[in-house]
């Protein structure tokens, strides 16, 4: 009897254990698209970036995606642990991730285009077929730990160790399939009808979804920089004028150039940084059935006439062999057009072209057609960069040498009040917004509702109030200053009213032919304005991160102050998620030389150079995690765009 009893207990303890552990008891099959983020070739890479995604908490994969995985890549890039798919920690910890990746993408500076480019699947990026897939056992019996596993999906027929992950080549999007593995001759678990799916995303606009002001690899200032740029600014508060660091390797007759930042697309200062391309990630990241193919084609200072429908150069500085200053549509057809003929014209040869009558549409079009097309546009056709210059650029306060680089750097912009602009929003908002609605029916085989236009965040509404009087992250330059007490609060008002322009121009499109709009993100920039200091605590290098003084050189003690140029890490998390001017200096560094209209030609010391650094580098745009921000209030919309499950 007593052997009985310990029989039945024995027994029921494990009923119990099998009751409480049955996901344990029963094997089942996990799997994944190996790289499911098709702008990436480099697979290793993105596997890297998948277990990141995948160690964030719950509620930051549900409520924050983007911003979070943000935080933790660059945390890693810092700590050096990303492993060696991204190269030289020291150099990544000191640029950032995404320095390792922009030049091993399917953008093809060469070409002007996506289409060339082939990935390790043999797929060519434009006409995806196939991907590989990534299995393995979850609940895998101890005793098979040490075995050899057969996996099976449809004709394939794979082995691998059990306690492994598989790799199952070549799978099919599209074409259900089902997966079994077994092991000693008996079958281990089965999943029936798997299906890969693929999803194409294109995205249009202008430099709030370029991604400008943030370089995949920063610009390499040096320590050395002493006494250049003679005369361009006086100090603040004391006698003398500033001197400035400049690249490594620049001379009395060169910039640096080969330590100039490096984009994605030079001339459209095109980023990894951009919200399009972390909203098309995040969604690659997390959903392990989905292979994301993401086309942008944004670039700095476009409108909707000059840049998307019409030429614009943008930057007219790079080489010929990648200058492109073709409309964004245009761009598009060269991608998902067969034939290219026709849309590889990178210059209008001076010709005066119309998108109704000289842009046609691809009678040969790729099988792939766009599944949502992510947007923003109208900041420039309503002159917000010349609303900026009005209120940032200081006027009837300097000496005849400072007052005569004022006028040549201003011959370069215009300026707009903030009447004018928003006399604007109402009379050119609507018209553009027609217009562009047209020539999107015309040429994208996509519903109106599977666009998504982005509104523009808040700049200056800081966490007790709009930005004040100051030079907070603008002392790079004497000029550059918020030297007018209602600017803040100017800028804070009218941001909500071009958002409304915005709202109001695609609400009066007929129904068919309205986009989706997305404002989630505007507020929540309250507390990271411009003016907005610090970074949070845990933060490495929380001191250089967080500083908003520009490095001053100090020259009793013969070093800089409070920072090094050298010690700058741009991408490190901070308060404010803007670029300011000082920013923009020691990032993007953006500096030309050559014939400028209104202006003599410059040079490599000429002191207006500062001025073309702190302006034209990207102040006053989203930084890496002001687009994270705007890609997580983009993300829910995608989607219920696509039909793909909100987590």
């Amino acid at each position: 009897m007593l052997q009985l009893r310990l029989f039945l207990s024995s027994l029921l303890i494990v009923t119990a254990g099998f009751a409480a552990g049955g996901a344990l008891a029963q094997p089942r099959i996990e799997w994944e698209i190996a790289n499911r983020f098709r702008l990436f070739r480099d697979e290793a890479q993105f596997r890297r970036l998948a277990e990141i995604y995948a160690a964030l908490p719950a509620a930051d994969r549900r409520e924050r995606p983007a911003f979070a995985f943000e935080e933790a890549m660059q945390r890693a890039a810092a700590a050096r642990t990303l492993g060696p798919a991204f190269g030289d920690s020291v150099s990544v910890a000191r640029w950032g991730w995404t320095s390792a990746v922009t030049r091993r993408t399917c953008f093809q500076n060469g070409n002007r285009g996506h289409w060339q480019c082939l990935l390790d699947t043999g797929d060519q990026f434009m006409e995806p077929r196939v991907a590989d897939l990534l299995v393995r056992i979850v609940g895998l019996p101890p005793a098979l730990a040490g075995k050899t596993c057969r996996w099976t999906a449809g004709e394939l027929a794979v082995s691998a160790p059990c306690s492994a992950e598989a790799r199952l080549p070549r799978r099919a999007f599209g074409e259900p399939f089902d997966i079994a593995v077994s092991a000693e001759n008996a079958a281990l678990a089965e999943t029936k009808a798997v299906k890969l799916r693929h999803i194409a995303i294109a995205g249009f606009g202008d430099s709030f979804s370029s991604g400008e002001g943030n370089p995949d690899r920063p610009a390499e200032l040096v320590d050395d920089g002493i006494d250049t740029y003679r005369n361009s600014s006086p100090l603040p508060d004391r006698p003398g004028f500033r001197n400035y660091p400049r690249r490594r390797g620049a001379t009395d007759s060169s910039l640096g150039g080969a330590a100039a930042a490096i984009w994605l697309n030079a001339q459209c200062h095109r980023s990894l940084y951009s919200q399009h391309v972390r909203a098309a990630l995040i969604l690659a990241l997390a959903h392990r059935d989905v292979a994301v193919t993401l086309t942008p084609y944004s670039c700095t200072g476009a409108e909707v006439s000059a840049g998307l429908l019409g030429y614009y150069a943008a930057r007219d500085d790079v080489g010929d062999a990648v200058y492109d200053a073709s409309p964004q549509l245009m761009r598009y057809w060269r991608d998902y057009c067969r034939s290219f003929a026709g849309y590889n014209r990178f210059d209008d040869g001076g010709s005066s072209f119309d998108w109704r009558r000289d842009l046609q549409r691809c009678n040969q079009p790729r099988a792939m057609k766009p599944d949502a097309v992510l947007l923003s546009i109208g900041g420039n056709d309503i002159g917000f960069s010349s609303v900026i210059a009005e209120e940032v650029v200081g006027r009837g306060r300097f000496g005849l040498r400072v007052g005569l680089l004022y006028k040549l750097w201003l011959s370069q912009i215009d300026t707009r009040t903030f009447a004018e602009a928003r006399r604007a929003v109402d009379e050119v908002i609507p018209d553009r917004f027609r217009e562009l609605s047209t020539a999107f029916e015309k040429h994208l085989d996509v519903p109106a509702a599977a666009i998504v236009q982005t509104a523009y965040p808040q700049i200056t509404r800081g966490e007790d109030g709009p930005c004040g009087v100051s030079t907070t992250g603008m002392d790079v330059h004497r000029i550059l200053s918020i030297s007018k007490p209602s600017t803040g609060s100017e800028a804070a008002a009218f941001v909500p009213y071009l958002n409304r322009g915005i709202a109001a121009a695609i609400a009066s499109l007929p129904e068919a032919r309205r986009w989706r709009f997305v404002d989630a993100h505007v507020e929540r920039f309250a507390g990271h304005a411009l003016c907005s200091a610090g970074a949070p605590a845990e933060t490495p290098d929380r001191a250089v991160s967080g500083a908003m003084a520009f490095p001053t050189w100090n020259f009793s003690q013969r070093r800089w102050e409070p920072f090094a140029p050298s010690a700058w890490r741009a991408y490190r998390p901070r308060q404010r998620w803007f670029v300011t001017p000082n920013d923009s200096f020691l990032t993007g560094h953006y500096m030309r030389v050559g014939r400028f209209e209104g202006s003599d030609t410059t040079d490599p010391l000429s002191p207006e150079q500062p001025l073309f650094a702190a302006t034209l580098g990207g102040s006053f745009h989203p930084n890496a995690s002001g687009h994270a921000a705007i890609a997580d209030a983009t993300i829910p919309v995608l989607r219920e765009v696509l039909g793909l499950p909100q987590p």
